[in-house]
């Protein structure tokens, strides 16, 4: 992992957001109103779990969000429909163990 004097350097150089939470204690990260946000934010967030079931959630999830936001279905449909796609797809991941 880099340094946090790198992942500074790398945003002011380029502006990227720092994913090395110490790095945000630089003053030019402190300036920045944009970054202020994320980093409020990403206090709030819970990590996705590391395993291989997760691969199954992304895409129902996504199409969930989909057919939900243009109208195709109602959301609580279209999560019913998305937790049941991952399920499926998560018991066909372990019966091919």
């Amino acid at each position: 992992m880099a340094s946090e004097r790198v992942v500074a350097r790398v945003f002011e150089d380029v502006g990227t957001i720092p994913a090395h939470l110490g790095a945000l204690q630089h003053p030019a990260m402190q300036s920045d109103p944009d970054l202020k946000g994320f980093a409020e934010q990403s206090s709030l967030g819970i990590p996705s779990p590391n395993i291989p079931e997760m691969v199954a959630v992304w895409q129902p999830f996504t199409d969930a969000v989909m057919l939900a936001l243009n109208g195709t279905a109602e959301p609580k449909v279209a999560l019913d429909l998305a937790v049941s796609d991952l399920l499926e797809t998560i018991e066909d991941l372990h019966r091919s163990k």
